[in-house]
């Protein structure tokens, strides 16, 4: 039941984590910078380019393939520790895609939440001394947050199951 629990925990946090961080990084190819493909998510609208290419740069900026990549360190981490037999299963994690996957769905989320003008402001206060101070703030905010998060979704799930148990009691 522990390893369940420690598994949902370090999914539910792994959502969080992503359902909060400003988006991801632009790809690269030969050194050089990528055009990125506009982002479609089924049943929504094509980003427009310009718009893409700041959302992209405000991605790179603010770290977020780092950040995605970190989580995604620490729930490989955590299930190997707790399940054993997935540390095969993680040999073959499709990193890089997942994180492409995510900042492509990304763009979609802020673009249909901000707009060109808004994008372009938060680029221009984050490239500035004062807004760089801030990112590096809101990186130990969101690690903090992260454990406090983990540390949440324990409890719940625990509250869960102990419930669980009483409605359905081993025979």
């Amino acid at each position: 039941m522990k390893i369940i629990q420690r598994t949902m925990s370090f999914v539910a946090l792994v959502l969080a984590l992503f359902a909060t961080l400003p988006a991801g990084a632009s790809e690269k190819a030969g050194g050089k910078e990528k055009a990125a493909a506009p982002a479609e998510v089924p049943g929504k609208a094509v980003v427009d380019p310009a718009k893409e290419k700041a959302i992209r740069h405000l991605m790179k900026i603010s770290k977020v393939r780092e950040t995605g990549q970190r989580i995604i360190d620490g729930v490989k981490e955590a299930m190997q520790r707790s399940v054993p037999s997935s540390v095969e299963a993680w040999k073959d994690f499709p990193t890089e895609k997942f994180l492409a996957e995510f900042e492509d769905a990304l763009v979609g989320v802020y673009d249909r939440h901000l707009t060109l003008d808004e994008v372009k402001a938060l680029v221009e206060f984050y490239e500035s001394p004062k807004g760089r101070q801030i990112l590096e703030k809101m990186r130990a905010i969101g690690a903090e947050s992260a454990v406090i998060g983990q540390e949440f979704s324990a409890k719940v799930l625990q509250q869960i199951i102990e419930k669980n148990r009483g409605a359905h009691p081993a025979h």
